[in-house]
This record gives C-alpha cells, sequence and structure tokens, in this order.
C-alpha cells in the first residue's frame, strides 16, 4: 500500500513538473512573439504613493508635483489625472510605487536548494505569512542575498482589493495602470513587482498560444489516424483483390489444359492483371457469370457495353446456359444473338449470348474481344 501510493506521488510530482515546464516555455516564447512585434512600452510616469499622499514623477525622475493625501484614493488619482492631463501626459504608461507603508514586507531565508523551485515554496508558506487569505494575496518577491547555503528573500504583499482599487480609480481617471511595485530600499535596488499589466497580457497570450498549438497537435493527431485507418482499408482492399485473382487464374489455368492455344490463358493472366491495377473491375459480377456456367462451358469471349453483357464459347449444350444465366439472378433478357453450331458429333456446341445485367454500376469494364474462358 505504501509502494503504491509512493509510485501516485512521484507521478503526481512528474506531471506537475511537466506543466510547470510547459507553462515556462510558452510563458518564454509569448515574450519573444511580444518583442518581436514590437509591444513597447512607452516611457512611463511614476506615481509615489505613501500615507501622506502621491509624488508625480516624469521617466527622468524628474518630479513633476504632488497630491496630497485626503483619505480618498479616488479623489487622489483624480487630481493626478487632472495634473498629468495638463501637462499633456495622461495617454502615457503609469507606474505605481508603493512605499513601505502601503505594503506588507517580509524578510525571509529559505535553503539555497529551493532556489529553482521558489516560487512554489512562497505560495506554500503565503498563509502563514499573510493576516489574510492566500488566494486574496498579490505578492511578489526578489533574491537579495546569498550566505552560504541559506538565501536570503525580500517579500513584499498586498490584498488583491487594494490592486484592484487602484486600477479602478486609474481608469476612471483616464489614466492606464501598467505597472505596480514597491519602492526599491536604496538607489541600487529595484522594487518587487506586484502587478505588470504587460506580464498579465504575456501570460494571456502564452495560453492562447498554448490553446493553439494543442489544436494543432490534435488536428494532427486525428489527422494521421484517418490516415492509417483509410491506409489499412486500401491495403486489406487490395489483399482481397489479389486473392481473388489468384483464384481465378488457378480456375483459368485449370480449364485451360485441355486447349492448345495457350496464348489466350496469357492473355487473359495479363487482363486480369491489368484490371487490378486500374482497380475498377468489379469482380461480384464475374463471380455470378462463373457459378451461372457449368464447368463444361468454356468462354471464349467477354464485353459489357451500356449495361449489356455479350459472351460467346463452346458448351455440351448451349441452349440450357439461357435458364443457368436467367436463374443466377443477375441477369435478365438472356437470347441467344446468332446460331448455335456444332462442328461434329461429339464436339461442343459454339454459342453467342446476350443479356442485360441486374446493378449495372457495378459491371465490368472490359474491351469487346478479350478472351474469357472459364
Amino acid at each position: 500500500m505504501i509502494g503504491s501510493e509512493s509510485s501516485t506521488a512521484t507521478t503526481q510530482d512528474n506531471a506537475l513538473g511537466l506543466k510547470r515546464f510547459l507553462d515556462g516555455w510558452l510563458l518564454e516564447l509569448a515574450s519573444l512573439v511580444w518583442s518581436i512585434f514590437g509591444f513597447a512600452r512607452r516611457r512611463p510616469i511614476t506615481l509615489h504613493k505613501s500615507s501622506s499622499g502621491i509624488a508625480i514623477f516624469s521617466g527622468r525622475d524628474r518630479q513633476l508635483g504632488n497630491v496630497i493625501s485626503e483619505g480618498d484614493d479616488a479623489k487622489i488619482f483624480a487630481h493626478v489625472g487632472s495634473k498629468l492631463k495638463a501637462a499633456r501626459l495622461s495617454r502615457s504608461d503609469l507606474v505605481v510605487q508603493l512605499a513601505d507603508d502601503q505594503v506588507l514586507l517580509k524578510q525571509l531565508t529559505f535553503p539555497l536548494v529551493v532556489r529553482d523551485v521558489l516560487d512554489p515554496v512562497v505560495r506554500n508558506q503565503l498563509h502563514s505569512l499573510v493576516p489574510w487569505s492566500g488566494d486574496a494575496t498579490c505578492f511578489g518577491y526578489r533574491i537579495v542575498g546569498q550566505a552560504g547555503d541559506k538565501i536570503s528573500v525580500s517579500l513584499a504583499a498586498v490584498h488583491e482589493d487594494q490592486i484592484v482599487a487602484m486600477q479602478r480609480h486609474a481608469t476612471a481617471a483616464q489614466m492606464s495602470l501598467s505597472r505596480i511595485e514597491t519602492v526599491g530600499t536604496d538607489e541600487k535596488s529595484v522594487g518587487v513587482t506586484l502587478f505588470d499589466t504587460a506580464t498579465e497580457m504575456r501570460k494571456v497570450l502564452a495560453r492562447t498560444i498554448g490553446r493553439a498549438l494543442g489544436l494543432l497537435a490534435i488536428a494532427a493527431l486525428l489527422s494521421g489516424a484517418i490516415g492509417i485507418y483509410q491506409w489499412s482499408i486500401n491495403v486489406q482492399a487490395d489483399t482481397g483483390l489479389a486473392d481473388t485473382i489468384k483464384h481465378v487464374r488457378r480456375e483459368l489455368a485449370g480449364h485451360a489444359k485441355g486447349r492448345t492455344k495457350g496464348d489466350k490463358v496469357v492473355q487473359q493472366l495479363s487482363h486480369l492483371t491489368q484490371l487490378k491495377s486500374r482497380n475498377s473491375m468489379s469482380l461480384s459480377l464475374l463471380d455470378a457469370l462463373s457459378a451461372a456456367l457449368p464447368d463444361q462451358a468454356h468462354l471464349s469471349n467477354l464485353s459489357t457495353k451500356n449495361g449489356t453483357l455479350t459472351i460467346s464459347g463452346r458448351a455440351d449444350d448451349a441452349a440450357a446456359l439461357i435458364s443457368s444465366l436467367e436463374q443466377s439472378g443477375r441477369f435478365k433478357s438472356v437470347r441467344f444473338v446468332g446460331p448455335t453450331i456444332r462442328a461434329a458429333k461429339g464436339q461442343k456446341e459454339t454459342f453467342s449470348i446476350e443479356a442485360k445485367v441486374s446493378g449495372s454500376a457495378t459491371l465490368l469494364n472490359l474491351t469487346e474481344g478479350d478472351g474469357n474462358d472459364r
């Protein structure tokens, strides 16, 4: 029982690892597509948000103004929007930097071995790090140092309602909020990103690419399966046709032993081989004709045209062939198209018979004058 549980856990870990690899690969691919098509971020305006208000900075760290806090974030963002509009910067991308009094900051220490899987490790510990639900947390982290086999991690977290509120206020003030991050601890360090529109859009693009590749893979598998199935059906049909031709060849060889004109037999075998390659011959009619004619009857000619079958040859009793063909159910309006002649006593009668074929869609497409002895 323990072995079974261990095997199940290993399988789940492998599946999770594969999913993470595919997600990472798709995100990298989306980032490449993002950069190729020039989805470049414009030079942003930085809003430094603290409990005292919002300070506005240009892309070159030039301060454009301040908005004092009035206890209502909606009004603060409205005033910021008015200032940016007056400065003709309302269409700029906005980066909101949250001061320490706006976020929950934690300094964490982890073993060096978890460096490559730090994200799930941090997520698993969120419930003990924040005073609210981990599912309602927007967080970011970065490695700030390493000592021996330990790494130091700076974690910043806010409630997702705080992010949603800032996005809503910025939209109401006709501003484009592109990123929310914490303030760096010094001039050389960078803050921790809590929200990034470009990253979110790249994730959406990655999911779209993943779905498209999945659909293409499914379509390729279906196409391959259908092709293999059709190929197997064609092989089976060709094999059945080849077996039928072998049987007919044996029958013709047996009936041709007493004949002196062996070249006709060779001609018939060659003709049957051509019929196989054209794949247009219906052996059902040939089988019906073979079953209707007695063994003592020999055909010297067989042809079809416009649903009419014409056969000629030699038989002990040519008149009996009429009833045999009619009783087969495949032929109707059976009649002689010439006189029956017996060359000498004891020899076979020479005949020529014409008949309409039932089910003309399956008629043989033979050339008149071909020799076909039963």
